[in-house]
Parts: C-alpha cells; structure tokens; sequence
C-alpha cells in the first residue's frame, strides 16, 4: 500500500481537458442498473477522495446545469428558452437526483435535444437548397451567445448563418485553388457557391450521421462529467474507452502523429505536441491549432468539426509511413494544410538533452520535455539524466546553463524535487497538503551541489505542474532568473485515478466495465508557502508571447481550485545571487524593449490578441477577405522574421547520434536552437549574471 501512496505521490497527472464522449457496446434505456452503480460510485469517490469535496446542495446543482447546458449546446443552435424553461424545473435537483440515483433530469434533456437533431436534419438540406448572398452586409458570431433562441424561428436563422458562414470556407477553398497567388478579393465568388453549398451538405450530413451514432451511453457520460467538473477541471469520469486512451498518452507510447487533442465545444483542438513524434518534426502543427479536417494522401478530406473526439482521433492515426493531411485553423484565425507522416513516438526525444553555445562566452544548454520517473527499473530517470547532462556540459566548460521547461507539462514530482537538488544544497522544496490539511513537506537530502553558477530557466504558458514546482523552487531560493512568459499555466494540484470495476459492489458486478474515476486529491504549495494554482510562477523577466495578452492557463478553466497560501517552509536564499540577479533583470529589460525582433513579437502578439477579441466575422464576401489577407500579410511577415532570425550563437550537442533518425533531430535541435531569439536573450542574461556574480 505505501508504494502506491508514494507512486501517487511521485506522479503529476497533466489534464488540462478531457474527451466528454466515449464509445458504448451496452445501451441503456433509463433507470439502468448501470446508471445506478456509476452515480453511486463517483458520488462515493468524489465524497471520500476529493481535495475540496463539494457537497451535493442547491448550489452543486445550479452550477452543474449552467455547466451542462452549455457544453451540451455551446452554440446555442439546438434549445430554445422554452426548453430552457422547462428544464430549469431541475436547476436546483440534480443534487437529490444524484443522491436517489435517479436519471430523470438527464432522460428529459436527451430526449429533447434528439429531437431537436432531428429537426436541425429536417431543415438544414431546405437552406442549402437556396443560394446564398455574400455581397448583403451580415455577419456570423462565433461564441460568447448570451441568449437562447425564442423559439425554433430563431434557431434555424442560427443555422442559416452557420450554414453560410461553411460555405463562405468552401467558397474560399474553392477560389483559392483556381487563384492560389492572388488576392481573392475581386473573384466572382458566385462562380463557386453552388459548389461550396454541395459540400457543405455533404459535411452536415456526415455530421447527422455522427450524431446519429451516439448512443444513451454516450450522451449520459457527457452528463456525468459536467457534474463532475464543478469539482474542478481535472476531475472526471473516464469511461473504458478514456481510460484506455489516457494510459496510452501517460505511457509516452503514442502511434500516429505524434498530437494529443481534445474536444473543445465541438472543435478538435490540439493540446501538446509530443516531443519527437511526427508532428514535432514537421513543424508546423501547434498548441490550440483547431484541426478542421483530416485527409488520407491522395483523398477528399473528411470534415471533423463537430466530430466525436475517438473517431476524429481513429482518422489521424494511422500505420508508420503513410500520410496524413490535416486542415488547421491557427490561434490567428489562419487556415492552413499541414501534411504529416505518421510513425511512432521517438522517445529519446521525451528525455533531457544538452548542447553547448557559444560566441565569446560558452555557456551550456538543457532542454528537458517533461519529467520522467523509473517506477519499476525498467526506464529513465529526468533527475540523472538532467546530472549526466550537467557534468557533460562541465566537462566542456561551460560559464552559465539554460535549463529550458517550455512546453513542459508535468510528470514526476520526484523528478523535479531531485532536479532542484543538482542545483543547491539540501532543504525543502514542495508542500503538499492533503485534503485532511495535513502538509508534507519534500525535501532535497542530497547534501551535494553538481551545479552552482549562473542559471536561467526558460518557462512558457505551457509550462505547467512539476515545472511550476522546479521553477518556482529555484525563483524562491534566489538560485536564478526566470525568463519567460508572463506566468506559467497555474496547475497546482495532483490527481489519481481510481479503477471503478474493483469499487463495484458484488450486487452490481453484472454491470460490465464501467472505467475510472480521475480525482484531485491534492495541493502544491512552493517553499514560501504560496499555491502555484491559478496564478502559476511569474517569470522575472518577460518574453513577447501571445498568452501575455490572451487569458489563458488554469484560471480560465470552469470551477478551478482557488489560489491560496500556507506558512512558509524554513529555507535559506542564496543572497550572493541578489546583485547579479537584479543587474541582469534590468539590463534584460533594457534589451528587450531597445530590440526591434523582440517588440515586433509584442506588436504581433497585441494584434492577436486584439483579432481574438473579436466574436465575429463578416459574411459579406469582400470584407472577410479584406479581413483575411491582413492576417496574411502580417502572419506571414511574423513568419519571416522567425525563420531569417540568426542569434550569432553557435551551437554543437554534447552527445554524438547512434543512428542516422538521431543525427536527424540533432540537426534540428541544433538549428532550433540557434535562431531561438528568447534562447539568445537567456544566453545574454547568463553573461550578466557571470559579470556580476
């Protein structure tokens, strides 16, 4: 029993958002016995395991319908208020539906909501009949409805924009393919529309049949999980297929692209791009990238908007070598086709690896994807790989180390308290409190220091969970400068998973396989005392990033954990730093508002987030591509300066590549690193903090 307290313990599970639709063999008509053992269960294990347990009252109700109601119909193309109405009679009784076992609430929801389907199948092949006006002033709102339509008038006025808005995409596609270097702006679109609304009919009825597919099971998980999810954000119900799923991402063993992705309101999102895979080294596929459709070499691309997460995630996979082409609508609002050859995660690229850079200066360099554990001695440790990695880079003399936690999502605790501890002598590290208030703290015992000259660690939106701990343990202890964006992502709780099949009660055991149940169990809280939740670690020195003027991170989730702060933990700073550690801050702050690569990157990233403001797009065919070739011209110029950018650094990996696939990403990695423009402003705050050290 302790080894699985200190596995849970040794691992931070990293779920910023999970599937809410699985795959069913059994299909339930109502008031099954299966409906009853999995409310009975997770009610159970959110009570007795839950950091923060809610109770089951009027409030747990209003929140869990508001929460239910919009992810159910986020568009707000399917209910009416009448709807609305009539379910509000349930507002304030899921509580003691939960608690009585009852599905009422849930059998009154979908059945409506299938007829209304019906009625959405009904009509829309009647408005894509009709040609459309694209030269009328009109425009299509993307989120942010405060209203439900009045009635089913309004709803399908909802869909006609809708429907309209697709087949403008179409129409684009269409003219773009016949004028792929010229503005679109004075093209006939009338040329195209009659086959554009063929395809976009094509496409809804490929989304009719998806919806068609689901079953009660599957619509009664998306229920479950939005009550669970006014627990918190990473607490949730995952059915077997999930299950499955999620242990496949956790293990690093994923096939395909390389891409973990999640189902945000109907759109098919990218979350992380694993290190290594196939998506890494194409390049061009991203966090928050929206994939809009997928496409086997050589075929019509299949449209996935709207499509369940797993047969989305079925499309993309696919065996070693073959290629898949996926259609992306970037953060910018940009489309592009990005074509990638599956094959299967390298995973010598999820592991910790250095190089050396050099001007004048040598400094060393360590990237370190996330934070792996040995569990049962039969894989890699982050901690001694990031200590071989140190004493290489002293075996080539290096003044100064970046220790780069961009992208990284989490792992091992373990892991990051030893990290931490190559950097410093012994004291604590991380508290954990527990949901009994109780408050461990985790130390660093090894009284040896493998490194201690001047560090800077390099954090970004994505960093998250054990970064957040490692950062944030080095920033309190004034051991070096944080470089980066404004504050990492704010994850600042541990998660469990508990196998629901070994919960049953013997008088349910006929129910099938039911799953497992995700639960927060714990808190983080730096050495100083204050939470990494919600506001995650501010960097010392801010980099130009999109997400600095963007909300994004843990505190945009719904119902997250509050922030809060306990005692300080008894530690010793490094005061010897202080003077170059203040210098070098402002001497950084200097540069980066006198260099014009870096204020180009803040202009770039205000515009951004300025478009994101913006809910709606015009309809009227020449607005929307007056609209569109500004993106262009200005994502494309962003572009250039990236790929033209040189730093004048020079940089050689400190190991030599077993095979020609390794020497590949070598190559990569080295290039990458050397017209990294936030890399070089690290590499200069090193020369700073040697200066005045």
């Amino acid at each position: 029993m302790r080894r699985n307290i200190l596995a849970i313990l040794g691992l931070i599970l990293v779920g910023v958002l999970s599937a809410q639709q699985v795959n069913s063999s059994k299909k339930n008509t109502g008031d099954s016995p299966r409906d009853k053992a999995l409310l009975q269960l997770i009610r159970q294990g959110l009570q007795q395991a839950h950091f923060d347990p809610r109770d089951l009252d009027d409030r747990f109700s209003v929140d869990a319908f508001k929460l239910y109601l919009d992810q159910l119909d986020p568009a707000k193309r399917l209910f009416t208020a009448a709807h609305i109405n009539q379910f509000e009679t349930y507002q304030s009784r899921i509580d003691d539906e939960w608690t009585s076992e009852s599905t009422e609430f849930f059998e009154l929801t979908y059945g409506i909501l299938a007829e209304q389907i019906e009625r959405v199948h009904a009509n829309y092949p009647q408005i894509l009949a009709e040609p459309f006006n694209f030269a009328e002033k009109e425009n299509f709102q993307f989120d942010e409805i405060k209203e439900w339509p009045a009635d089913d008038e309004e709803i399908l006025d909802a869909w006609r924009r809708y429907l309209k808005y697709q087949t403008l995409l179409k129409i684009n596609e269409l003219a773009r393919a016949v004028h792929p270097d010229e503005s679109l702006e004075s093209v006939d679109w009338a040329v195209y529309e009659d086959s554009a609304r063929v395809k976009v009919r094509k496409s809804m009825d490929r989304w009719y049949e998806r919806m068609s597919e689901l079953d009660r099971d599957d619509w009664f998980s998306a229920y479950l999980n939005s009550c669970i999810a006014v627990f918190d954000p990473h607490t949730n119900y995952l059915p077997p297929y999930d299950k499955k799923t999620f242990e496949i991402q956790m293990s690093g063993k994923l096939e395909g692209i390389g891409a973990q992705l999640s189902d945000r309101d109907g759109n098919i999102t990218v979350v992380k791009v694993v290190s290594g895979s196939a998506s890494w080294r194409q390049g061009e596929l991203e966090v928050n990238d929206v994939i809009l459709k997928v496409a086997q070499a050589g075929e019509d691309p299949v449209d996935i908007v709207d499509m369940r997460l797993e047969d989305a995630v079925q499309l993309i996979r696919g065996p070693k070598g073959t290629v898949v082409e996926l259609t992306v609508k970037k953060v910018d609002g940009t489309i592009v086709v990005i074509p990638i050859e599956r094959d299967v995660v390298i995973l010598r690229e999820t592991y910790a690896r250095s190089a050396v850079l050099e001007d004048q200066n040598k400094l060393g360099y360590i990237r370190l994807p996330k934070f792996y554990l040995d569990f049962d001695g039969e894989g890699r440790d982050c901690a001694e790989d990031v200590k071989t990695e140190l004493k290489r880079l002293q075996e080539e003399g290096v003044e100064g180390v970046v220790l780069d936690l961009r992208n990284n999502g989490g792992g091992s605790l373990k892991g990051a308290i030893d990290i931490a501890g190559l950097f410093m002598d012994v004291g604590p590290v991380v508290q954990v409190v527990t949901r009994q208030g109780g408050t461990r703290v985790f130390r660093d015992e090894d009284p040896s220091t493998i490194y201690d000259g001047p560090l800077v660690v390099l954090v970004n939106p994505f960093s998250a969970s054990a970064s957040e701990i490692l950062a944030g343990a080095l920033q309190d202890y004034d051991r070096g400068i944080i470089l980066g964006s404004k504050h990492t992502f704010g994850k600042g709780t541990v998660q469990s998973i508990f196998e629901m099949d070994r919960m049953i009660p013997e008088a349910l055991r006929d129910v099938g396989t039911l799953g497992g149940l995700k639960v927060t169990i714990q808190k983080f809280y730096r050495v100083n005392g204050q939470s990494t939740q919600l506001r995650g670690v501010s960097s010392d020195i801010v980099w130009p990033n999109v997400y600095n003027f963007v909300p994004f991170g843990e505190a945009e989730t719904d119902f997250p954990l509050d922030w809060d702060e306990i005692p300080s933990s008894r530690y010793t700073e490094f005061d010897h730093w202080d003077r170059a550690i203040e210098k070098a801050i402002t001497l950084s702050e200097k540069r980066i508002a006198m260099d014009t690569l870096a204020q180009a990157f803040e202009q770039h990233a205000q515009w951004v987030a300025g478009r994101r403001e913006n809910k709606q797009v015009s309809l009227n065919w020449k607005q929307y591509h007056k609209d569109r070739m500004e993106a262009d011209e200005r994502n494309e110029h962003q572009k250039n300066l990236r790929d033209n950018y040189r730093s004048g650094i020079s940089a050689y990996a400190t190991e030599t590549p077993a095979d020609t696939v390794a020497e590949e990403l070598q190559n990569r990695f080295i290039e990458d690193l050397e017209k990294d423009r936030q890399l070089k402003e690290a590499f200069d705050v090193l020369v700073d903090l040697k200066k005045f050290r």
